[in-house]
């Protein structure tokens, strides 16, 4: 019984190590969804001023046209 105890000691420093190091994986996981979530709202963002720009810029060749 007392092996079995010891054992049971041993597997739950290890389960607990475990846990930590997954929590800490878990934190860069979400840390770089997020990072890569702001980056597409960064990368939305600047090619809809591109678009604004070139439709501005292609109103003013067809105004000069006419």
């Amino acid at each position: 019984v007392e092996l079995i105890q010891e054992e049971f000691e041993k597997l739950s420093i290890e389960f607990n190590r475990f846990q930590e190091r997954y929590n800490i994986i878990n934190k860069d996981f979400e840390k770089t969804y997020k990072d890569l979530n702001n980056l597409s709202i960064t990368t939305d963002k600047i090619i809809t001023r591109f678009k604004q720009i070139e439709s501005v810029d292609l109103q003013g060749e067809k105004n000069e046209n006419f």
